[in-house]
């Protein structure tokens, strides 16, 4: 399916994208190792829980959490439809996560000092859904 290029509007906006997995099984390893990315943030199901700077808390990690953050220089309708056209190719292992209980977004921080936007053409909304990805925005008023 042809998805098409992405429609530009020119922001003042700074913007970070990553894509953040939830599984009830699948080991983070074995995400990285099928979408050969690396993650900032990897634990598996069953981990013992350590804080952040690796202090030991109380219990196990009740599910997998991964995440992996792109630098991206294009526009973020550019940088969208680029990750998400190289996604297409591991499409099979994310509708398989997604069908056996997993969660996918990407996770977008949006930094704005003035009104800013984008346009999201159906095509690529169309290539985000197919992968079955969710997308979550946290808006940031930088003064």
């Amino acid at each position: 399916m042809e998805y098409g290029r992405p429609y530009v509007v020119s922001s003042p906006a700074r913007f970070r994208i990553s894509l953040r997995i939830w599984h009830p099984e699948v080991r983070g390893d074995d995400i990285t190792g099928m979408l050969g990315l690396s993650p900032k943030i990897s634990y598996s199901a069953g981990d013992k829980r350590v804080t952040p700077k690796g202090t030991e808390l109380t219990g196990f990690r009740t599910e997998t959490f991964w995440s992996h953050e792109w630098l991206v220089g294009d526009s973020f309708e550019v940088a969208v439809a680029g990750i998400s056209a190289k996604l297409l190719e591991k499409a099979e292992f994310l509708r398989h996560l997604k069908e056996t209980g997993g969660r996918l977004e990407y996770f977008i921080g949006w930094f704005s000092t003035e009104n800013s936007g984008f346009v999201l053409e159906h095509r690529l909304l169309k290539l985000i859904s197919d992968l079955k990805i969710n997308l979550a925005f946290d808006i940031y008023a930088e003064r």
